[in-house]
């Protein structure tokens, strides 16, 4: 079956200007041309996002015209995040994109529904690809990005009302309290380690987020040992918060 791309494009421009409404911060053309960079950096390399994201927010049809650009395979696999990382808002119209993606035959499955497991070796796939040809700051973003959508995952999972947090710290917060009551309410030993690691990590990741973010001129950069601290840590964290979702 043909997807009407023009038609999904327009649900996904909808969905995302809904959502710079209710999430700015989350839900934004510039966050958006991040996952699109993640997907298909080809088409982003030296590119200013901030300044093409504010291009694209004036111009929908700029907007519009520059995803059905992207080849098609990467353009599924980018509207197929989109959607479920906007379902707790729009749960219909995402469901419906969804839906709609699924009879895209070059699509596959694993993309529209996939298990943490698929996800994370997703990702680690791109982050040391990045890491082997010295991509570090890439790498490492990917690691941040990884990250939060596990909490984002875990809160959704164990604790709806935190759901909407943003912020890493308070992310973390969250996570560590409620993997803690998860584990005295089924009487399961832990160690206080693992809540410091997630303390911990989720300290670096972000301080070192806004050091890349304030940065003038890119003139502060991520080293290998940055990028491997990052990817090897999270993979740990990872791994330990999905056997509780």
């Amino acid at each position: 079956m043909e997807l009407d791309w023009i038609q999904e494009t327009e649900v996904l421009i909808k969905l995302l200007e809904s959502g710079s409404v209710v999430q700015p911060a989350r839900f934004s053309h510039r966050s958006f041309l991040g996952l699109v960079r993640y997907v298909y950096p080809e088409c982003l390399e030296g590119i200013d996002l901030t300044a093409l994201a504010g291009e694209f927010v004036t111009d929908p049809e700029a907007f519009a015209t520059f995803l059905l650009d992207i080849p098609e395979p990467d353009r599924a696999r980018i509207f197929a995040q989109f959607a479920r990382d906007i379902a707790p808002l729009f749960p219909v119209p995402a469901q419906h994109l969804l839906d709609e993606l699924e009879h895209f035959e070059e699509l596959p499955a694993s993309m529209v529904k996939e298990s943490n497991t698929e996800k994370l070796n997703r990702y680690l796939k791109r982050i040391d690809g990045a890491i082997l040809v010295g991509r570090y700051t890439l790498a490492f973003n990917l690691t941040n990005r990884l990250l939060k959508e596990y909490y984002r995952a875990f809160l959704q999972s164990r604790a709806p009302l935190d759901s909407a947090i943003e912020d890493m710290h308070l992310m973390s917060v969250s996570v560590c309290r409620h993997t803690v009551q998860y584990f005295r309410k089924h009487y399961i030993p832990y160690s206080e380690r693992r809540i410091i690691l997630i303390a911990t990590v989720t300290n670096v990741l972000a301080t070192t987020m806004g050091r890349l973010n304030r940065s003038p001129g890119g003139n502060f950069f991520i080293d290998k040992a940055i990028a491997l601290y990052a990817r090897n840590n999270v993979k740990r964290i990872v791994r330990f918060l999905s056997r509780m979702m």
